[in-house]
């Protein structure tokens, strides 16, 4: 089987792939700046086709991954995160508990995302797949109920 040449598009593209990953990184221009920047700049370089790269912003996964950054930009810049973190560790040097095993225990429950479809891949899936929000509850239920089982046994056993 022969190999595909190595083109100048190729080239093009991983040069702007790796341009993308290194301002994420680095942050030294915000996300949805350097987003833009791409979805502009790969039609101009002709890679891409002017309705072709304006395509992915009638995708549903697309505006829910862009709401979900507003939303937790928002929450952070209002202070409400902060405010609700030294909340949670006051309540639990009231009550006896170590703050930083309240802190653990609330950082693993959120990482619990079985029962909606708020991940950016499982966002990205859900319409072509033809998957449903009641289907992720479905799925989803179980194995968020079976999760926080493991973690109460956990946190029990070894802390």
């Amino acid at each position: 089987m022969e190999s595909p040449e190595f083109t100048l598009q190729i080239a093009l593209v991983l040069a702007v792939v790796l341009v993308t990953i290194i301002l994420f990184i680095t942050e030294w221009l915000r996300v949805d700046l350097v987003a833009i920047l791409v979805m502009i700049s790969l039609p101009l370089m002709g890679l891409v086709d002017g309705r072709e790269a304006f395509r992915g912003l009638s995708s549903t996964a697309v505006i829910s991954i862009i709401a979900v950054i507003i939303m937790g930009r928002g929450l952070d810049h209002t202070g409400i995160i902060n405010r609700s973190v030294r909340t949670l560790l006051r309540i639990a040097g009231s009550v006896g508990v170590d703050p930083r095993l309240a802190a653990l225990v609330v950082g693993l429950a959120a990482s619990n995302a079985f029962l909606l479809p708020t991940h950016q891949v499982n966002a990205l899936y859900m319409g072509p797949g033809g998957y449903t929000t009641l289907g992720f509850i479905k799925a989803g239920a179980p194995l968020s109920i079976l999760f926080l089982l493991v973690l109460v046994a956990v946190v029990t056993l070894f802390y």
